[in-house]
């Protein structure tokens, strides 16, 4: 990539030396080949690549160099035409990416050092990327970079009182984080952007450490988002984690977070029936160490755990399709039970044997199938408090119950 012209400048006593200054630096062996080598379609892509991180697939891809190809051309000047984006793809190839099982990416880490040092200049390419991007992911990338590299151009550009920066991330809050797709089994979806709590949880960090209203204003809209109708499915363990964020962000607090914080709570506490065995675990860990919850709410966590102790569990074993799954929902049960002191004897020994099933040669199976058969009634199989107060004598070291 250095080019025959460049090097035949080179006089011959001094070529060992410049291949040797060239190998010790990344950016002088890629920056003349990116800013003269290659094509404006090509160079958008590049940026985009490094907008977004490692692996993405073409699909993803696509919707973003848009974004950013679209911006270059109206501000540089420059036309567009067809097939822009597969001609840099092929253009590419080879020398700046690779195409794998998992997506486009760089084709070595030089390179993506490259463009970290690009994004991190003086020139207009980090103001391109922000002006262009259609990624919550892309923006939050510049700045996690700028601010593990301390790069004070990028700082700058990323900054709480950058009003272009700003308005790219409102723009991005109420993005899409799902690309949906069409299966045999149904609509599948790929992750394509953070999450809508993750997005929430890094500006309610950036908010505290900065203490800027105008970063805690992103967050409030971020919260927003999430509360919509727009978004309805709740993912307990994720909203566990923009709770966490909040218990150590007083300033976050103080500002109104208080009140999401509440609120938050209350969600998770509307959809503890379709908790599952992972999400029991992590709010039963986060409970043992909050002192947010009041008395409603450990009523309303007990009832839900008794409904999980009855239905729940047994629900999980109905939805495993195979060994794996049940495999790996028994060590969650057992994980539960020694954590917390819970017996899920029943549901453990409807997946013990069903796991059996899969051990028997054909001719010795039967058509069970993964309902529960049993003969004795549920209470004496779990082997399980059955009221309330024994619950509660049950699980008095933790601060819901």
């Amino acid at each position: 990539m250095g080019g025959y012209a460049r090097v035949r400048q080179v006089p011959i006593e001094g070529y060992r030396s410049h291949v040797r200054a060239l190998l010790d630096s990344p950016e002088a062996i890629w920056r003349y080949a990116f800013e003269h080598q290659i094509s404006d379609a090509a160079r958008s892509l590049l940026l985009t690549l490094a907008s977004l991180g490692r692996h993405v697939d073409a699909l993803d891809l696509r919707p973003a160099w848009d974004g950013i190809h679209g911006h270059n051309s109206r501000k540089y000047n420059f036309r567009t035409g067809a097939h822009e984006f597969r001609r840099s793809i092929q253009e590419l190839e080879g020398s700046f990416i690779s195409i794998g099982p998992y997506g486009i990416d760089f084709l070595n880490p030089s390179i993506r050092d490259f463009m970290n040092l690009v994004l991190s200049g003086d020139d207009d390419y980090a103001d391109d990327v922000i002006a262009g991007a259609i990624r919550f992911r892309q923006l939050q990338e510049l700045r996690d970079f700028a601010v593990e590299r301390n790069a004070p151009v990028l700082l700058a550009k990323v900054s709480s009182e950058n009003k272009r920066y700003l308005a790219a991330l409102s723009r991005t809050i109420p993005g899409q984080h799902l690309r949906w797709t069409k299966t045999v089994v149904g609509r599948q979806g790929t992750l394509v952007d953070l999450t809508p709590e993750h997005r929430l949880s890094w500006l309610l960090r950036w908010a505290d450490e900065s203490r800027s209203a105008k970063v805690w204003q992103l967050a409030a809209s971020a919260f927003q988002f999430l509360q919509s109708e727009q978004y309805g499915v709740t993912d307990i363990n994720a909203i566990i984690g923009v709770i966490e964020v909040l218990d150590g962000a007083p300033w976050a607090r103080a500002q109104g977070g208080e009140g999401m914080h509440r609120a938050l709570l209350d969600r998770i506490l509307e959809c503890l029936q379709f908790a599952r065995h992972y999400e029991w675990d992590r709010l039963l860990g986060y409970a043992e160490k909050s002192t947010a919850w009041a008395g409603p709410d450990e009523a309303a966590v007990s009832a839900a755990l008794v409904q999980y102790r009855d239905n729940g569990a047994f629900d999980e074993v109905s939805d495993c399709s195979g060994e794996t799954e049940l495999s790996e929902l028994k060590d969650g049960l057992e994980d539960l039970s020694k954590k917390y002191g819970l017996s899920f004897y029943a549901p453990l020994s409807q997946i013990n044997e069903l796991l059996a099933e899969f051990d028997r040669p054909d001719d010795e199976s039967d058509d069970r199938g993964f309902g529960f058969n049993g003969g004795s009634s549920l209470n004496e199989l779990w082997e399980f408090p059955a009221t309330d107060d024994e619950l509660r004598d049950m699980f008095r070291s933790l601060p819901l119950i």
